[in-house]
């Protein structure tokens, strides 16, 4: 639910409050504890962080889970808008090629 608060944030343009949100969030659930959770909220930080204009560590963020279950799928990165800012960049590509690796 975090994730859904903190991309509001986001695109009403509050980078500062999306991103405490967000961080909050992952460091509140960390992988180490809850395999599911955490993957969503990371995911949302990662959104946070490309909608705010910080390709850098959106694309971190979403190295931390592409390959895990219940990461972005390939469909997600490929499709989805909120990951056009990343598109042009070559680890983006890296990323989808692991998205698409079917995951048990």
């Amino acid at each position: 639910m975090t994730g859904y608060l903190a991309t509001a944030y986001a695109g009403l343009g509050q980078k500062d409050v999306a991103l405490r949100i967000a961080k909050g969030a992952v460091n509140a659930c960390p992988i180490s504890s809850d395999s599911i959770d955490s993957v969503n909220c990371i995911d949302a930080l990662a959104a946070v962080y490309a909608m705010t204009g910080d390709p850098e560590s959106a694309l971190n963020e979403l190295a931390k889970i592409v390959i895990l279950p219940g990461g972005p799928t390939y469909g997600d990165l490929r499709f989805n808008p909120g990951w056009d800012k990343l598109r042009q960049d070559s680890r983006f590509a890296t990323l989808l090629n692991q998205a698409a690796i079917p995951r048990l």
